[in-house]
């Protein structure tokens, strides 16, 4: 009996539509596998990356610490009978009586020093804000931006709790402290085995250019350092003095606030005297214009003459660079962030120099037709 006409197309469109498939198609789908998995592991590692990002920032504050660490134990077993271990241990207590037994020493008069600097700036504020708001154009502007206006026209405690989040932080920046002593503890105490574990994670060829590169790390971040360490102790003590020859209130406090800024390039400096101008424009435009030339006076000594005293090594970082460092440092991590940001700039143009820049030279000098 013959079959319809509809079956046999059935049974000749199903071979047609079972077919397996060509090599082109299998290739096709092949790509777009990869670039969905290379793309969703990218988004993951960058997610990680910024999840740990200021766990990063931390241990590069460790590694800071632990040069600095490195040289004075360096020192002490040079100079003493003290064996390098015996040196580390030695340089770790030193700092902390030294540094401890300061705060300690300070403890007092810094807490009535902050008491009437909480008072007196709050007292600035509110007359910052009646002075402006005075003015009808600045008024409708204040108006316009509620936020600002609240900002202003806060009780003390608002401003005070700002800056003093800052460079106080809390149980966060505590941890973060914790975290940076005990990695920089370790890392003074066997450098050369960390040194050899990274130098040997790359080929024998590029091994002697590691240490280089290493060596002078480790210069660049040890001059940085002592450099910022000078000038946070030398710019804290002219801004408090010329401060409290001014007449300027809570002096000591302006002090502190400025020489624990100073870690901070650019941003820093700003910060710490705007209480400072605050605190002198209640006191008349005379008094603000003069304490306006005593930050900027401290500020020119600190860049012209104490950081280029105190480091052998010039650090030079690119103004542009550096800010775009800071705001996007500052963005992803905080105040840990813009703490970090400086160093590990410096870290980066020391790596780019030499192994970028050289590298290009000298691949271009090797391809040269005159060699």
């Amino acid at each position: 009996m013959p079959q319809p006409a509809h079956d046999h197309l059935h049974q000749e469109a199903t071979p047609a539509r079972l077919r397996a498939p060509s090599d082109v198609e299998r290739s096709f789908v092949h790509r777009v596998l990869i670039g969905v998995s290379v793309s969703a592991a990218t988004i993951l590692l960058l997610g990680l990356f910024y999840a740990a990002f200021s766990l990063l920032l931390l241990l590069f504050g460790g590694l800071l610490f632990g040069v600095f660490l490195h040289r004075i134990a360096v020192f002490l077993e040079t100079h003493t009978r003290f064996s390098y271990r015996w040196s580390v241990g030695a340089s770790l207590i030193l700092l902390l009586t030294l540094f401890g037994g300061a705060f300690l020493y300070f403890l007092t008069s810094l807490i009535q020093s902050f008491s009437s600097f909480e008072t007196d700036l709050g007292a600035a504020t509110q007359h910052f804000y009646q002075s402006i708001s005075a003015y009808p154009i600045v008024s409708r502007i204040i108006d316009e931006l509620p936020s600002l206006g609240q900002l202003l026209k806060e009780s003390s405690g608002g401003m005070f709790n700002m800056l003093s989040s800052i460079f106080s932080g809390a149980l966060g920046l505590l941890l973060g402290g914790v975290v940076i002593l005990f990695t920089g503890f370790y890392t003074a105490l066997e450098p050369g085995s960390y040194r050899m574990t990274l130098i040997r994670l790359f080929p024998l060829a590029r091994r002697q250019d590691i240490a280089e590169l290493l060596t002078e790390l480790k210069e660049v971040l040890w001059s940085w350092s002592i450099g910022r360490l000078g000038s946070m102790v030398i710019t804290g003590t002219l801004t408090g003095v010329a401060l409290k020859l001014l007449g300027i209130p809570s002096a000591a406090a302006l002090g502190l606030i400025a020489g624990i800024l100073t870690f901070i390039p650019n941003i820093g400096p700003t910060a710490a005297a705007i209480p400072g101008l605050l605190l002198a424009f209640e006191q008349g435009t005379t008094k603000l214009l003069a304490v306006l030339a005593a930050y900027c006076a401290v500020q020119f000594v600190e860049s012209y003459f104490v950081t280029p005293a105190i480091q052998r090594r010039e650090v030079r970082i690119p103004p542009a660079f550096l800010l775009s460092a800071q705001l996007l440092f500052g963005l992803f991590a905080g105040t840990i962030g813009l703490i970090f940001a400086t160093p590990v700039s410096a870290a980066i143009g020391v790596i780019v120099q030499r192994e970028y820049i050289r590298g290009a030279l000298n691949e271009s000098a090797r391809k040269s037709p005159r060699n």
